[in-house]
C-alpha cells in the first residue's frame, strides 16, 4: 500500500479554513470540549476499531413537542490507515434536545497519522421533542 504524505502547511491552510466556516474539527482522540461526547465505538466489517465523537451542544433555542433539526459534525477515528466511507449514519440520543437524532451525514476532512485514520462527517439530522 502505497501512502500520501501532505506537508503541513496545506494541513493548516485547510483546518483554518474549515474552524472559519464553523465546521467542528476534533484533532484529539480524546474529547476536546466539555459537550463532547463519545456516542459509539465498534469494528467495521473489515475489522477495522473506530470510534465516534460528537459534539452535542445546543446551537439554538426550542419549543416543546416539535421536530427539531440541528447541523451536526461528527469525527471517526478509524485503527489504521483506511479509506471511510462516504456516509455514516448517525443515530444517537442528544441529552440537549432530550431526543433521539438521526440522520445521513457526508465525509469530509480525512487525515492519517500516527497509525489512525481521522475522517468528519457533517449534515443535518432530525428528532422529535
Amino acid at each position: 500500500m502505497r501512502c500520501k504524505f501532505i506537508s503541513s502547511k496545506k494541513i493548516i491552510f485547510v483546518f483554518a479554513m474549515l474552524l472559519l466556516l464553523g465546521n467542528t474539527i476534533n484533532a484529539h482522540a480524546n474529547s476536546v470540549v466539555d459537550t463532547e461526547k463519545i456516542i459509539e465505538e465498534g469494528y467495521t466489517e473489515d475489522g477495522i476499531f473506530y470510534t465516534v465523537y460528537c459534539d452535542v451542544s445546543v446551537s439554538n433555542g426550542i419549543s416543546p413537542r416539535i421536530v427539531v433539526s440541528q447541523k451536526m459534525t461528527v469525527t471517526v477515528v478509524y485503527s489504521g490507515y483506511v479509506t471511510p466511507p462516504l456516509y455514516y449514519y448517525f443515530n444517537s440520543y442528544v441529552d440537549a434536545y432530550n431526543t433521539t437524532m438521526k440522520g445521513t451525514l457526508v465525509r469530509g476532512l480525512t487525515v492519517q497519522s500516527n497509525n489512525q485514520t481521522r475522517t468528519t462527517y457533517s449534515g443535518t439530522v432530525t428528532g422529535t421533542i
